[in-house]
């Protein structure tokens, strides 16, 4: 099929050059609609190719929606641990002329200190000039920030060439883009590819705001959990314990697929719990009972990645739901 578009491209291309230039107005008609034909035929061409259909990333743990059209553009997504210091953060407020008082970004980096950004860089797999990358970078709104304006109080970049500028905030995100340079062409007639992705990508780019908790019920044991957005499509597993002379556990772990126990809940009789809070040495933590079992919590001591460094951190607000359903 490509080939034979590009054929009949070729086609009408020879046809047109081969058309003398006339003042008949039906030999310009004619040579216009040769010229759209071309561009049509062109346009299915740029369809068929590899790598430049038709996108709209909304993974079920996104943060963002945005369409990258026809590009031809690489994501790369990452997360890593916010890392802006109050100095940072200082010389920026100067260079934009806002005014802080003593202290008050040493009191912002500590709110934000142990969250994590989402850093999404796309770069443009065309031929180009300068810069090829674009960068998106959110961070959860801890401050709960209510207009752009007040984001950009606090975070705002003032000189050129920065990879952070505040852009868009939701209740739950704050949304930061890169710029491109200084604009400077080479003459060369390539385009400009961090660019081109930008204007594509911020003419669609939404913040999307977390969904409600993922709920978790198990009948077996008969207590239930609620967990954040972003466990969406967390496993289980079911696993044996042994406390030595203290007699055997069933459990259950929790995890993902690049971690299978990012924390685990034991279950116990009343006393096989109490011989088990005597010993010394790591043990569980109480989590709750019911009329049956009293059960424990332990999280994992290590994390595969940043992703599983963040759901550690969230163990503490998920056993604050354990709820038992007898």
């Amino acid at each position: 099929m490509k080939r034979l578009l590009v054929f009949l491209a070729l086609f009408f291309s020879l046809t047109l050059s081969g058309c003398s230039i006339s003042s008949n107005n039906q030999q310009g008609v004619e040579n216009q609609q040769l010229k759209n034909q071309v561009s049509d035929l062109q346009q299915q061409i740029n369809n068929l190719t590899p790598g430049t259909t038709t996108r709209l990333s909304i993974a079920q743990d996104d943060i963002i929606s945005y369409s990258l059209g026809n590009l031809q553009a690489k994501l790369d997504k990452i997360e890593k641990p916010f890392n802006l210091t109050a100095t940072e953060l200082i010389t920026q407020a100067k260079d934009c002329g806002s005014k802080h008082s003593t202290g008050y970004f040493d009191s912002l980096v500590k709110t934000f200190a142990g969250s994590s950004m989402t850093i999404y860089s796309f770069t443009y797999q065309a031929d180009s000039q300068n810069d090829k990358i674009y960068t998106i970078t959110v961070l959860p709104n801890l401050t709960h920030y209510l207009t752009l304006v007040d984001f950009k109080k606090d975070f705002d970049q003032c000189s050129a060439g920065g990879s952070a500028y505040p852009s868009q905030i939701s209740k739950d995100w704050l949304l930061f883009v890169s710029s491109c340079g200084t604009g400077f062409d080479d003459g060369s007639g390539r385009p400009h590819g961090c660019q081109k992705i930008k204007d594509q990508i911020d003419s669609s780019l939404k913040l999307i705001d977390k969904v409600a908790s993922t709920d978790y019920k198990n009948t077996q044991y008969k207590f239930e959990l609620s967990f954040p957005a972003l466990w969406k499509g967390f496993e289980t597993a079911d696993r044996v314990l042994d406390f030595g002379a203290n007699g055997k556990s069933n459990s259950i772990d929790f995890g993902f697929k690049q971690q299978d126990n990012v924390f685990n809940i034991s279950v116990h009789s009343q006393g096989q719990w109490d011989k088990i809070q005597k010993e010394d040495g790591p043990k569980p933590t109480y989590l709750g009972k019911n009329k049956e079992y009293i059960f424990g919590i332990s999280g994992a001591q290590y994390s595969a990645d940043d992703f599983i460094l963040q759901r550690i951190k969230e163990i503490t607000e998920i056993s604050k739901t354990f709820k038992a359903i007898d």
